[in-house]
């Protein structure tokens, strides 16, 4: 069911991604678009489920999960897919690398097959860095935290399915 419009649909989507059996898959991967759906409306998302990518010419096991996941649901999901893998995989001497996928976040799997999961994650630290410096988020901030009731009433705002809905505030 669409978030946005209510209409219900059907998708297919991938929990686990072999990058030698489905390079098309791997190469959704790559570019951010293997959990984007679409309704029939047009309405697009991603979707808040976890995915194992593996690529055994690279040795690469990631296990990619959505924001706001718990730590649990990680460890596991992550469990689950890993010990589905190996039952299908012929396990070949110096194959420790899965026994123990990386977890990243999704947004983030690109940058891990591209062995560029470092530097991604120092540019997001100084996207961090400056927000935390930029006066005008400071200042909000400061807002937020003497404001709690404030800070409730925009998230229930924020909750809302419908436009309509957001008039009683």
């Amino acid at each position: 069911t669409c978030p946005q419009c209510q209409t219900p649909f059907t998708v297919e989507f991938w929990l686990t991604v072999d990058a030698g059996e489905r390079p098309d898959l791997a190469a959704r991967c790559r570019d951010g678009s293997i959990h984007v759906v679409t309704c029939p409306n047009g309405h697009s998302g991603m979707l808040g489920a976890p995915l194992l990518y593996h690529d055994r010419s690279q040795q690469q096991l990631f296990l990619a999960y959505p924001p706001g996941m718990p730590e649990a649901e990680i460890q596991n999901a992550g469990n689950q897919l890993v010990q589905k893998l190996r039952s299908q995989l012929l396990i070949l001497p110096g194959s420790s690398y899965l026994d123990m996928p990386k977890a990243i976040p999704l947004e983030l799997l690109s940058a891990a097959i591209d062995n560029r999961l470092e530097e991604a994650l120092a540019e997001l630290q100084a996207r961090a860095e400056a927000l935390q410096n930029d006066p005008t988020i400071a200042a909000a901030m400061r807002v937020l935290q003497e404001h709690p009731t404030l800070v409730e009433t925009i998230l229930a705002w924020m909750g809302l399915d419908v436009w309509q809905d957001s008039k009683i505030f």
